[in-house]
């Protein structure tokens, strides 16, 4: 297979940010082709807010038409890759914790790879602070206050915060 200049960014999305907006906005600059990939984090079987699909159509929301958004299902995000023929996975780290942890999978993610006949490389990007601190987990540990809505549109397109006021209300 040959080298491609084609980017994969994976994540839970559950629910996608601000944050996870930002490393798609600079995966378009960097990337020719990029495609938005929604992943289940086996750690987390059952303790998603929103089902794979509903993950998916949430993103596609947010992201511009011409970025592919797909689900990643039972595969590797290594089997992902090859399977889209993209050489790069971008990933972002907003402390030291989460440069550590993607430092690591990237190594993981290459040699997995290697042993596949391929090649990938992750870049690990650094938000600016105004999205740094922003995670799925804290957008939804504000659902159930008192005018949670507002709260939550600060860190999550206007689209999303209703569906997870919506969902999030109903349960």
């Amino acid at each position: 297979m040959t080298s491609s200049n084609k980017a994969i960014y994976a994540a839970s999305l559950d629910p996608i940010t601000n944050g996870h907006l930002w490393v798609i906005e600079q995966g378009m600059r960097l990337f020719k082709d990029l495609v938005v990939a929604v992943g289940i984090n086996p750690a987390k079987s059952g303790k998603y807010f929103f089902n794979e699909k509903e993950r998916v159509e949430l993103a596609k929301s947010c992201v511009p038409e011409q970025i592919p958004v797909m689900a990643i299902g039972p595969l590797f995000l290594v089997d992902f890759a090859i399977r889209e023929n993209a050489n790069f996975l971008i990933r972002g780290a907003r402390n030291i914790s989460d440069f550590v942890a993607e430092a690591n999978m990237a190594e993981m993610n290459r040699k997995m790879a290697e042993t596949r006949g391929f090649s990938l490389e992750t870049i690990i990007l650094v938000p600016p602070y105004e999205v740094s601190m922003i995670s799925s987990s804290f957008v939804k540990s504000l659902l159930g206050y008192e005018g949670c809505k507002k709260e939550i549109e600060q860190y999550v397109p206007k689209q999303i915060a209703d569906a997870l006021f919506l969902k999030g209300t109903s349960k």
